[in-house]
């Protein structure tokens, strides 16, 4: 074979191997950014479904405060501000669930919360309604819901830190932003705490 015969084939194997070479690349890539997307948006999927849980116990959680709030409102006299400022808070409330967005019920549930509580104080001063059966179970439910709502708001953090770690993560921070997922924010509005008043014996 002449030199310049294996020049030739020589160069050919170059062009050859580099076409592999690239294929190799370009497979590689194909696969990975798959393979990322499929992670994040299952970890997406597992934190709305997380977020969803939480709604759904708080829509529950606070059900009972209409008929709460008709029932005791003839018997506070001067402290009835504190049931207005529940139902208040109640109707901004339902107006961030409707929204959708966590942004606006995280704070909304605090403050809901924190009318609860103060209404809770209240109530103490009103031994004649506090030992009611309507008072007392709708305090029970305050207490058996916020302990769900605990369990909720754990399994929907960790959901949200994983999956704000894998978007912050190389290499999806390269392509997260277009592929429309943002970080999400966690749930830390605190439910109100008190000990729960027994029940009267029948």
């Amino acid at each position: 074979m002449r030199p310049f015969d294996r020049f030739v084939l020589k160069r050919l194997f170059v062009q050859v191997g580099g076409i592999i070479a690239i294929a190799v690349i370009l497979a590689v890539f194909l696969f990975s950014y798959n393979a990322t997307y499929n992670t994040v948006v299952t970890l997406d999927r597992q934190a709305d479904e997380r977020w969803a849980g939480i709604t759904h116990d708080l829509v529950e959680r606070y059900r009972g405060i209409p008929a709460l709030a008709a029932f005791l409102g003839p018997s506070l006299g001067p402290d009835t501000p504190a049931l207005d400022q529940v139902s208040a808070d109640l109707s901004r409330w339902n107006a961030a669930l409707r929204d959708g967005g966590i942004g606006r019920l995280d704070p909304e549930t605090a403050n809901l919360e924190a009318s609860l509580g103060h209404l809770d104080r209240v109530l103490e001063r009103h031994p004649d309604v506090l030992f009611t059966l309507e008072v007392l179970r709708f305090r029970e439910g305050l207490d058996r819901s916020g302990a769900v709502i605990e369990d909720d708001r754990a399994a929907y953090n960790e959901a949200v830190r994983r999956y704000n770690e894998a978007i912050g993560s190389f290499p999806a921070t390269l392509w997260s932003g277009n592929w429309g997922f943002l970080p999400r924010d966690f749930f830390t509005a605190e439910l109100r705490e008190r000990d729960a008043a027994p029940l009267p014996k029948a």
